[in-house]
This record gives C-alpha cells, structure tokens and sequence, in this order.
C-alpha cells in the first residue's frame, strides 16, 4: 500500500522520518497537518513523496522497471493498430471491387431488360401483322 513519508525539520524529531499509511493520500497530509496543529506543535516537517518502502534507489529502479513495462505495452498496442489499419484497407479494397462487381452487374441487367423490351415489342409487331395476314 503506498503511504507518505515526512522529515522532520526541527523539534525533538528533527531529522526523523514518519510514515503515515492511509490509502487517501490527501487525507494521509489533512490527517498529519490537523494532528500537528490540535496539539500545538507547528507543522515543522516536509512531504517526502509517496512511497512503498523501500530506499530511493530501490524506487526508482521500480518506476524505471514500471516504464520500460509501459513503453513495451505502448509498441505493443502501435504494432495491433497497424494491424488492424492493414486489415481495414485489406477489407475496404474489397469492399471497393464488390460494390465494382456490382455495378457491373446491375448495368448487364439493364442491357438485358432493354434487350427484353425491344422483343416484346417485336413480338407484338408480329402478331399484329400474322392477324392482319390471317384476315
């Protein structure tokens, strides 16, 4: 659980480090500064930082090993989304030669209704001149 650390500056504590371990950081430094203030002793110490117990090195060495963690998620999640940008312009070429095919298609009908229509009317020609034959 990460807790703050305070050095006293003056006082009989003078030099001393607190721990405080509440898990609400603005209360952990509310908490420290209305103790010191109720019993009448100044608030004669400074904010070490957030820490989680170990020496300076050792946290820093943690935050590095906490980056370099971070870093390698981020080219990991670089590296998916241009795999997925290649497969969205994968699908939209595809996407783009269907809706081609299908225009091709929708124009071949349209020859085809067209080419229905002329012998529907020459069929109709036709019969009018078999009936008039006939008659």
């Amino acid at each position: 659980m990460p807790y703050l650390e305070y050095q006293w500056q003056t006082g009989a504590k003078s030099g001393e480090i607190e721990h405080n371990k509440e898990s609400n950081i603005s209360a952990s430094i509310h908490k420290f500064q209305t103790i010191r203030k109720a019993s009448g002793t100044p608030v004669q110490a400074i904010e070490q930082g957030e820490a989680t117990g170990g020496s300076v090195i050792e946290r820093l060495e943690e935050q590095i090993e906490a980056t370099k963690n971070n870093t390698e998620l981020l080219v990991e999640m670089v590296r998916f989304m241009g795999t997925v940008d290649q497969r969205l312009k994968s699908m939209q070429e595809i996407i783009n030669n269907q809706q081609h095919m299908i225009k091709n298609l929708t124009d071949e009908i349209d020859r085809h209704i067209a080419q229905n229509d002329i012998l529907v009317k020459q069929q109709d020609a036709m019969n009018k001149l078999i009936e008039k034959v006939v008659q």
